[in-house]
């Protein structure tokens, strides 16, 4: 069902999952270099995405340096590429002035899986974005990495459920 659930904004993603809503967890897998950022911040900033439905939306940065991936929701949104926003100053910024307050970033370089649930509790939202899951830092002994990453994959789900909000993971599908 659909019903609750913030839609797509890519066509062939949205006829397969209906959208997005409370207590979801998707995880987007790809090679480095693939467009993990690039998917992510797509349905989030470009028209139609998370942000354009009145999602609060929370990107949360622990790879790529946070003022570039905000350049390239601003470039999404306003369909301007780094070099025509240059050109032609201050009319992305503006355009993206319209969903700035619904989408918010914020680096969490050294942040674990406590640090995350703390912070969604201090700022509710309706979508979260990991990008990249597999830095986040999750406590006990796990013998080998597969195994700390099930854990930390069915710790954050769980945080998708107590908070009520969809969480979208972004990691490398090899290391």
């Amino acid at each position: 069902s659909a019903e609750n659930k913030f839609k797509w904004n890519i066509p062939t993603v949205q006829r397969e999952l209906k959208g997005i809503g409370p207590g979801d967890f998707a995880a987007v897998f790809a090679r480095t270099e693939c467009g993990k950022t690039c998917f992510s911040i797509s349905v989030c900033a470009a028209p139609g995405g998370f942000a354009s439905q009145e999602a609060r939306v929370h990107y949360l940065c622990n790879e790529e340096d946070i003022r570039r991936t905000r350049g390239r929701a601003v470039s999404a949104y306003s369909g301007m590429d780094e070099n025509e926003a240059l050109q032609y100053d201050g009319v992305a910024e503006a355009k993206f002035s319209e969903i700035h307050e619904n989408l918010q970033f914020r680096e969490i370089n050294g942040w674990d899986v406590d640090r995350l649930d703390l912070f969604l509790t201090n700022n509710p939202c309706d979508v979260v974005v990991l990008d990249q899951i597999d830095k986040l830092e999750i406590g006990g002994q796990h013998e080998g990495l597969h195994r700390k990453l099930g854990a930390l994959y069915q710790a954050v789900r769980q945080l998708a459920k107590r908070h009520s909000c969809a969480i979208i993971c972004v990691t490398q599908a090899s290391i």
